[in-house]
């Protein structure tokens, strides 16, 4: 089992708070103690629901904000990568980790399933 810095579980519960204003579903609590997850986020498509996840990994020299879509056979946030310094104030965390939850929710949008969705909303 990994075990995770102290510096790293404090950087994840601040990341979490604040993508939990973002309307995100935070990780249960044992799932936030053994693996990077942080938050999962499900998305309307004309296929069903899709499931958007952002983790923090810890990296050689810094801790990386990554994130997870399957769409079109591939994961299409693969690019969708933020450095974080442990040392951020809280206001700087926020503005990052909100601009990174913008540019994957616009990257999310684009993809073919949910962009149908969101130009031919199906009633039920």
């Amino acid at each position: 089992m990994t075990t995770f810095t102290t510096e790293y579980t404090a950087v994840k519960s601040r990341i979490a708070a604040v993508l939990t204003t973002l309307g995100w579903k935070v990780a249960p609590a044992r799932d936030m103690e053994i693996s990077c997850l942080i938050a999962r986020m499900d998305y309307e498509t004309v296929v069903g629901d899709k499931t958007a996840t952002i983790s923090l990994e810890p990296w050689s020299e810094s801790l990386m904000l990554v994130s997870n879509y399957d769409s079109e056979g591939r994961n299409i946030l693969s690019a969708n990568m933020k450095r974080f310094d442990p040392a951020m104030t809280d206001e700087s965390l926020t503005d990052a980790v909100t601009l990174y939850v913008e540019a994957l929710e616009k990257d999310v949008n684009g993809s073919y399933a949910r962009r149908i969705h969101l130009n031919h909303p199906q009633t039920a």
